[in-house]
């Protein structure tokens, strides 16, 4: 058997398959042999796109948010609302709300919730010059003046507040808070700072509601919440180190034992000020914080947070740093942790201290971070230090800064991708599940042949850590029946992996695959499976039953969340021969 022989689509240049170069096939469209993919969570996990940037899921948590006109927005005291006016994007999508003078007059939606949140809304001067936010659930409230394009009163709850101009007189405004949410208003008003006005008008377009520091491109809702960016029902491919081709990331469940992992509170900080949405973070908004330190003598610092932690179990902790002008920064270990600086170099971005691990990320940024046993059961705290020499904790300060984002921490001995929480508790990113169903009803593998092929940075990468004494030590099930009463699976621990086969009376039942292997193909027939890796057989085991693969899964993140970072995933229906699985898998 050859390539060309189990070729589904043949191009000859002398016939009429081609157009300028390129050759022609129909696309499926019925879904035949996709993956299907889920993680039992929307916005806790991330990955990195093709642009470098750390992509999150998003949600806007209004209903019906550019029909005002509907029941779920409230006209109050005198407010109404009339459609079809033109818009900031060049539609007639634009309302016109009205107001007849009588105080508080409003537009209301009920909403609930608690932590960050950001409220947006395009918005346009009519006969009146300003509009004014609430959040009818605590003090949260913000004042722009529609004709100036500037900010006006901002209440003491607030974290920040922004008015952009996007052309023809239309404004976004935005504002972030930390509070509970019952509901949420939009006045129109003529008087910065109150919500008593005259008869009037202004014009708005596109409400939004989401969590975190920063308002996102705009999503749309009707009768539900809408969804946009990585959902749970998405695989993420990952570009992380600036791959042009990305891989499949596979984690397991984690939690983000911090709570605010984007936001600290200004009475946090010692000897130093935050100002909030500085420059542009690690997914391309502007949320990341700065921090200054000031000229007292003393550690100047922020706490990454603390939480419990139990004696002689992992714990990694993690932050995204950027330098402005101090050139060093350190990560602070104590409580129930042996406490321990570990120092980084912001200006190369080179670790200082040893344990202390670096992974670029675009535009400057450096996801540093450290893995220590609990010392003790109690209480870990972690902090991210201002240094100005690399070496000492302690120095007066001179107005220098730098920047921050994504604060994690997390039980385990090394860093998954990161999972952003913005509320008061933790956050839990539920493990990827990856299946592939009725592979032979739909002729993805024939009836007693077939081949997989796998590409990995290393197979290692799934075992780092893990011992012989673990359990869920799999990666990879292949169901042979579906009653799992035959299978076959990568297992093992650190430098001894495994293709493993189950209940297939298969002699030997299971084959040593090499420290480091990167490329692996498994072909089959009826009665033997053989093995190979990085251009070499391994060897072949001989079975007793037929082998009919029905359905693949990655066994719901079961490595003990280690993630299964997986560059590249092919398969056929026909079993490849020694030679051809030999060219396949050499690098």
């Amino acid at each position: 058997m050859s390539f060309f022989d189990d070729a589904s689509l043949a191009f000859l240049p002398s016939g009429a398959a081609g157009k300028d170069g390129k050759a022609y096939s129909i696309k499926p469209t019925d879904g035949t042999g996709d993956f299907t993919f889920s993680r039992g969570s929307n916005l806790a996990a991330t990955r990195v796109g093709a642009d470098g940037l750390i992509e999150k899921g998003r949600e806007n948590l209004l209903l019906q948010s550019n029909t005002f006109s509907n029941a779920s927005w409230l006209k109050e005291l005198g407010a109404s609302v009339t459609g079809n006016q033109s818009g900031y994007d060049g539609s007639s999508d634009a309302w016109q709300l009205d107001t007849d003078g009588t105080r508080f007059s409003r537009l209301r939606q009920i909403v609930s919730g608690s932590g960050v949140k950001t409220f947006s809304l395009y918005a346009k001067a009519g006969t009146l010059d300003w509009i004014g936010l609430y959040n009818g659930g605590g003090s949260a409230s913000a004042f722009f003046d529609l004709t100036n394009g500037v900010t006006g009163n901002l209440s003491s709850s607030n974290i920040d507040a922004s008015i952009t101009s996007v052309g023809g007189g239309w404004y976004r405004c935005e504002y972030s808070f930390n509070e509970s949410i019952t509901d949420f208003r939009i006045y129109p008003t003529g008087t910065n700072g109150t919500f008593t006005t005259t008869a009037g008008n202004i014009y708005i377009q596109d409400a939004q509601l989401e969590i975190g520091l920063a308002a996102t491109e705009v999503i749309s809702t009707g009768a539900t919440k809408g969804k946009a960016g990585l959902l749970e029902d998405e695989p993420r491919f990952d570009y992380s180190g600036g791959a042009t081709c990305p891989s499949l990331l596979l984690e397991g469940s984690r939690t983000n034992l911090l709570e605010y992992s984007e936001y600290k509170a200004s009475g946090n900080f010692t000897n130093s000020t935050p100002s909030y949405n500085a420059t542009s973070s690690p997914e391309g908004l502007q949320n990341a914080t700065e921090m200054f330190d000031n000229s007292t003598n003393g550690q100047h610092r922020v706490p990454i947070g603390s939480f419990s932690v139990t004696s002689g179990t992992d714990y990694t902790i993690s932050a995204f740093v950027k330098n402005n002008d101090i050139g060093y920064c350190y990560l602070l270990l104590e409580g129930g942790f042996t406490q321990t600086r570990y120092y980084f170099n912001l200006s190369t971005g080179q670790p200082i201290t040893s344990g202390l691990e670096v992974e670029n990320f675009a535009n400057g940024w450096y996801r540093i971070y450290v893995t220590q046993s609990a010392a003790s059961t109690g209480t870990g705290t972690a902090y991210l230090n201002m240094s100005n020499n690399g070496v000492s904790p302690i120095y007066a300060g001179s107005n220098q800064s730098l920047y921050f984002y994504g604060l994690q921490a997390e039980q385990g001995s090394y860093a998954t991708s990161y999972i952003p929480n913005h509320s008061g508790g933790t956050i839990t990113r539920g493990a990827d599940d990856m299946n592939v169903l009725n592979l032979q009803s739909n002729n993805l593998f024939g009836v007693d042949s077939g081949f997989i092929f796998y590409e990995f940075t290393s197979i290692d990468d799934l075992f780092i850590g893990w011992t012989s004494a673990q359990t869920k030590d799999r990666f990879q099930y292949l169901d042979i029946d579906g009653s799992a009463n035959g299978y076959f699976r990568f297992r093992g621990y650190e430098s001894n992996i495994s293709l493993q086969v189950v209940n297939l009376g298969a002699s030997p039942s299971s084959l040593i695959i090499p420290d480091g292997s990167q490329k692996i193909c498994i072909s089959w027939n009826a009665s033997s499976f053989s093995v190979f890796a990085d251009g070499s057989k391994i060897g072949t085991m001989t079975t007793a039953s037929s082998i009919a693969v029905n359905a693949i899964s990655n066994f719901n993140g079961n490595l003990g969340n280690k993630e299964a970072l997986m560059k590249k995933m092919l398969w056929g229906n026909t079993a490849m021969s020694d030679a051809d699985c030999i060219t396949l898998t050499t690098i």
